[in-house]
């Protein structure tokens, strides 16, 4: 009777609201007529019941405290003495068939405490369980090697090959020649004009007609005094007589000039001619640092006066860009390569040799670099030293080079020259708060006992 109400409670089982037990086929040898049943389980297991469908099953082995039964679809296990499985893992039955049908074999399905395939706890309640994957021979995929997604593996073809376009691989890239006009595989060619699909040089002027408002071929067009090829000098400088409100009017406006060169010289944005701010509570500098020290020098450039602030016509880069070398601002003299200050300020003429000795001309920058072109000369830096390093960092102060300062850092919360700093806790300009004695942004010491958790 012991044995019938096992089974009567192995069969009568409540259900459980997850999966304490999971089960696989594993180690499937079909020549041998064997396999493996896996189980991996939360609770401990008093019985089980499952059907495997596709094979005729011969034989089962018996857990440990078992009896096991089994039929050709069906292997039923429970313990006569109330042994059950513990907790965890491993090889449930190693169960012996025939008759497998060459294509799968899976278990029944988990109707729940009624069914064919159930586990049941100690006492024979209903344990839910994940019924593994059918072990099957046929692998369903792309079979056509030519295909992007072929699956060696894949003994059944199931549609879902997918080629590549023609002249691409699989990658998208193309394996024809790609034309002129980039169409892969495309047969467009250049004319003698380099023009794709063109036409070839049917203009007047070879490969183009005469470029709308030009005067010849070149592309050189008539200047203000009708001379094609002009550089309209006679007419030309800042024609920008703007009304200056916030920083928007040119400095320097020529009222005799018809022709704007591109010289007007704009101070920025809210600030007049004088440098004066605008705006009642405060302007940007130079820089783009607001209510920042930053000047413009004669020279249009700009200046950190962060450390000259009361006068910062003393600070050594101040008008050294634009200054020769007889101090006059935007002047044209040089050090020649005899060294000596010529040119028109001094006015005194240049020796006749070259940096090599030879006669020819050559010139001296303000590095001590002498050469025959006056375009390469070495400039300032913003401390005011040639051929210095010096740079300005994103708070507009200079740093680096000579000057013995380091460059400004972002805070936490991302500002340059920021003080913000990360707490205890991860927080950006953070008091420490969030750990109140448990930890970071966990709740603090409660209960009885006045501890944590």
């Amino acid at each position: 009777m012991k044995w019938y109400k096992h089974i009567v409670f192995f069969l009568v089982m409540t259900v459980a609201a997850w999966s304490a037990v999971s089960l696989e086929i594993q180690n499937v040898d079909t020549d041998a007529g064997t396999l493996d049943i896996y189980m991996i389980n939360d609770e401990e297991v008093g019985g089980f019941q499952f059907e495997l469908l596709g094979i005729n099953i011969t034989g089962a082995s018996t857990p440990d405290g078992f009896f096991v039964s089994t039929s050709s679809t069906t292997i039923l296990a429970f313990s006569l003495t109330g042994a059950t499985i513990p907790v965890g893992e491993g090889i449930l039955t190693q169960v012996s068939f025939n008759s497998f049908n060459g294509e799968s074999i899976c278990f029944g399905e988990d109707t729940g405490s009624s069914g064919g395939t159930a586990i049941s706890d100690g006492s024979g309640n209903y344990i839910a369980a994940d019924w593994g994957d059918c072990y099957s021979t046929n692998i369903y995929g792309c079979t056509d090697i030519d295909a992007c997604n072929y699956d060696s593996d894949a003994n059944l073809d199931d549609g879902s090959c997918e080629l590549p376009m023609e002249n691409y691989d699989c990658d998208g890239d193309c394996t024809a020649d790609i034309d002129c006009a980039g169409e892969c595989g495309g047969g467009a060619e250049e004319d003698e004009c380099n023009v794709c699909n063109g036409d070839g040089a049917i203009f007047e002027c070879g490969c183009s007609d005469i470029a709308a408002g030009a005067c010849d071929c070149a592309g050189n067009v008539l200047d203000n005094c009708e001379v094609c090829g002009g550089n309209n000098s006679s007419c030309s400088g800042c024609t920008d007589n703007s009304i200056c409100t916030y920083g928007n009017c040119a400095c320097n406006y020529d009222a005799s000039a018809t022709i704007d060169n591109g010289s007007c010289n704009y101070p920025l944005e809210n600030f007049d001619c004088d440098g004066e701010c605008l705006l009642e509570d405060g302007c940007n500098d130079c820089f783009g640092i607001q209510n920042g020290t930053a000047e413009i020098d004669d020279c249009n450039t700009c200046i950190d006066c962060s450390q000259y602030e009361e006068d910062c016509t003393q600070h050594p880069a101040w008008n050294q860009s634009c200054t020769d070398c007889a101090e006059e601002l935007n002047g044209n003299a040089f050090i020649d390569a005899c060294g000596d200050c010529v040119g028109p300020t001094p006015d005194n003429p240049g020796c006749i040799l070259n940096c090599e000795g030879s006669i020819g001309f050559g010139s001296f920058d303000n590095c001590g670099t002498c050469d025959s072109d006056l375009s390469n000369d070495c400039v300032p830096d913003c401390n005011g030293d040639w051929g210095g390093t010096a740079l300005i960092d994103n708070c507009g102060h200079c740093y680096d080079g000579e000057t013995g300062e380091e460059a400004c850092v972002q805070d936490c919360n991302g500002d340059w020259g920021g003080t913000s700093e990360i707490d205890n806790c991860n927080v950006c300009a953070g008091d420490g708060s969030d750990d109140v004695g448990c930890g970071c942004f966990e709740p603090g010491p409660s209960g009885c006992d006045n501890t944590c958790g």
